[in-house]
């Protein structure tokens, strides 16, 4: 799950990114898979998605932390639509239709650390490296 893409952070900027991350304080968080989406919402669906389910809003309030963190640093801008909890299964090449998923069956599931990660375009896919772990306290 993405709690906020710095897809225009440039490389030299990431130290500032680790530190302002290093300083945000969060708890384990436990989640649920919930429904089947397809995203974005209005269009051309590109995304097939599972939603998380963010018991007691744990989750949101991580996510509305780390972006204030960055923000106040400007090293992120906060998009304009709310924090969507979920986990991308797939990405379509080119816009497709909404289709029914049976038997999906995640039990409910702890997250208990934060990566930031570098992730680069490559032509088959996107290859995602670890640049740093937070551990929840």
């Amino acid at each position: 799950m993405t709690l906020c893409f710095l897809g225009g952070v440039e490389a030299h900027c990431v130290p500032a990114v680790e530190e302002a991350l290093a300083d945000l304080r969060f708890g384990a968080l436990d989640l649920d898979v919930g429904d089947l989406l397809f995203l974005p919402a209005h269009g051309p669906k590109r995304v097939v998605a599972l939603e998380l389910v963010d018991h007691g809003g744990a989750l949101s309030a991580l996510q509305a932390g780390v972006s204030h963190a960055l923000a106040e640093r400007r090293l992120y801008t906060p998009g304009k639509r709310p924090f969507l909890p979920h986990v991308t299964v797939a990405r379509y090449r080119r816009p497709g239709p909404p289709f029914s998923l049976q038997n999906v069956n995640v039990p409910r599931f702890g997250v208990s650390q934060m990566v930031l990660y570098s992730s680069v375009l490559e032509r088959a896919a996107a290859v995602h490296t670890p640049m740093a772990v937070f551990i929840a306290s």
